[in-house]
């Protein structure tokens, strides 16, 4: 959350583990067609009390919420905030938001 070498360190591991370490393609991403899948399946319980581990888990999202927050930023969500927001709003209202241009581009193809 300082902008500092962690946040490197932090992709590089897992460029290493979910990519070389699972065959795939680490030196044309671009036009590989295997990028590599790697799938960690961890049981809290097995390394100690659940009960511990949502308190702690709770309190790291706490304080990344309460980190400085550069200009012009007003919120820091956590991944899939964003999208569960989007879909809340799509379900209680019954439409979903299309952009002008798809939505002219739909038309003309529906019509022929």
């Amino acid at each position: 959350f300082d902008r500092s070498h962690k946040g490197s360190h932090l992709a590089l591991m897992v460029e290493i583990l979910a990519g070389a370490l699972v065959g795939a393609d680490v030196q044309n991403k671009k036009t590989a067609n295997n990028w590599g899948t790697l799938l960690f399946a961890i049981d809290p319980a097995e390394l100690g009390p659940t009960d511990d581990f949502h308190t702690k888990t709770e309190a790291i999202i706490a304080r990344v919420r309460s980190a400085r927050k550069l200009p012009g930023v007003s919120e820091i969500l956590m991944p899939g905030e964003r999208g569960n927001r989007l879909a809340r709003r799509v379900v209680e209202s019954g439409q979903i938001e299309v952009e002008a241009n798809l939505t002219q581009q739909l038309r003309e193809c529906a019509a022929g």
